[in-house]
């Protein structure tokens, strides 16, 4: 990381010597936390992927029109009911 890099030149005495390595930690920190989330999404979108070769066509629409039909409005939030294979 360049900010690495920076932390090494920096002189010893230098008051950007204390915050470099925070800055760093907190980068880190963010980074893997967005491969984490990334990850999560990117599975999400295989198990839809997986999940509409699944679903014949037919059924598919079916199922859309069910959920579209059961659409109620609770407390001003709207919900619907689904169905699970």
């Amino acid at each position: 990381m360049l900010l690495e890099a920076v932390l090494r030149q920096t002189p010893k005495d230098h008051h950007d010597r204390i915050n470099l390595p925070k800055v760093i930690n907190i980068i880190r920190e963010f980074l893997t936390n967005v491969n984490v989330e990334s990850g999560k999404s990117e599975n999400r979108f295989n198990l839809q992927q997986l999940n509409d070769q699944l679903i014949p066509k037919g059924i598919e629409h079916m199922v859309k029109h069910y959920f579209f039909k059961k659409k109620n409005i609770i407390n001003g939030a709207a919900i619907s009911f689904q169905i699970i294979f």
